[in-house]
C-alpha cells in the first residue's frame, strides 16, 4: 500500500510540475488522507504490537504531504499555474473536462 501511495505522491508531483490545477486540488485531498491516517494510527498506538513503525511511517508522510501543500499554496506557485494555464490556451476550462 505505501508504494500505491508514494506512487501517487510522485504522480501528482509531476502533473503540478507540468501546471495541473488539478493536480494541485487532489494533492490536498490525498493530504486530508495522510492527515486521517495519522489519526488513526495514534488510536492504534494504545495496542499491542507493531504500531510505532505504522505511526512513523504515517507521520512522516504527513509531513512531507504538509511541506509540499505549503509550497504549493503559496503566491509564486498560483502565479505559475496561472501561467501555466494561459499558456495552454485553455482560458477558464479545459476541452474535454
Amino acid at each position: 500500500m505505501g508504494i500505491i501511495v508514494g506512487g501517487l505522491w510522485l504522480w501528482m508531483a509531476w502533473k503540478t510540475g507540468a501546471g495541473r490545477n488539478w493536480a494541485r486540488v487532489l494533492s490536498s485531498v490525498l493530504f486530508g488522507f495522510a492527515c486521517l491516517q495519522l489519526v488513526l494510527s495514534i488510536a492504534l498506538l494504545t495496542r499491542p504490537g507493531d504500531t510505532v513503525p505504522v505511526f512513523v511511517v504515517s507521520l512522516v508522510e504527513c509531513g512531507v504531504g504538509l511541506a509540499a501543500l505549503i509550497e504549493l499554496r503559496q503566491r509564486e506557485s498560483s502565479d505559475f499555474f496561472a501561467f501555466a494555464k494561459q499558456a495552454s490556451g485553455h482560458g477558464a476550462a479545459y476541452p474535454r473536462y
